[in-house]
């Protein structure tokens, strides 16, 4: 029961979330909400589903469903009206993986948290925070305010996370996502920085 009660309440919660992304007039906006809180049906998924494969079917499913969406723009708050991306699909690919990594070795679950939510928070923080605090554009469009604000992410979530962190790794690693972020072209980061982050969290601190 408590298996099926998960799944409702995680689908339940994605698409409240979608629904409530309407409210924004500006399509960027809406997207970013939806970016930075979807990622929160994490801790029902790990409520219900523990380390069991139950934790890899859900997002494993939203791997069609953003696909469907990206291709005949379905929930139009998830999609850019131009320029669009496959960021959608590569943010549920990351998941998936993420979930499958963890199925196999329980102890990656916080690498899993660090890498997943620097990219749910951060890659929806950071063109918010260029938006408003003007900076030079480094690479690939990507602004000095929006780095800053990927790396201040990683360094809260490493600290916050991980008990008595060697700081050096900490920085290095928070250094390491930032120039993830900033080097990989839209959409590819939804799938680049949770992965390779959390594998060096993992590598490093585990």
């Amino acid at each position: 029961m408590d298996i099926l009660l998960g799944y409702v309440l995680t689908y339940l919660y994605v698409f409240i979330i979608i629904f409530i992304s309407k409210l924004f007039k500006k399509v960027e906006y809406s997207r970013k909400f939806i970016h930075i809180f979807v990622a929160f049906a994490y801790f029902i998924i790990f409520y219900f589903f523990k380390c069991s494969f139950h934790i890899m079917i859900i997002p494993a499913t939203f791997i069609i469903i953003n696909f469907l969406s990206y291709k005949f723009n379905i929930f139009k708050g998830m999609e850019r009206e131009e320029n669009n991306t496959l960021g959608t699909v590569f943010y549920a690919i990351s998941m998936t993986v993420l979930s499958i990594i963890t199925y196999f070795f329980n102890d990656f679950r916080d690498a899993y948290f660090i890498g997943f939510f620097l990219m749910a928070i951060g890659d929806g923080l950071a063109p918010v925070v260029a938006s408003l605090i003007k900076t030079k554009k480094i690479v690939n469009d990507k602004t000095l305010s929006g780095s800053l604000t990927i790396f201040m992410i990683a360094v809260l979530l490493l600290f916050f996370t991980l008990k008595s962190p060697n700081y050096v790794y900490l920085l290095l690693t928070a250094v390491f996502a930032t120039f993830i972020e900033l080097y990989s072209k839209k959409g590819l980061d939804n799938i680049l920085l949770p992965l390779s982050t959390s594998l060096l969290v993992y590598i490093l601190f585990y």
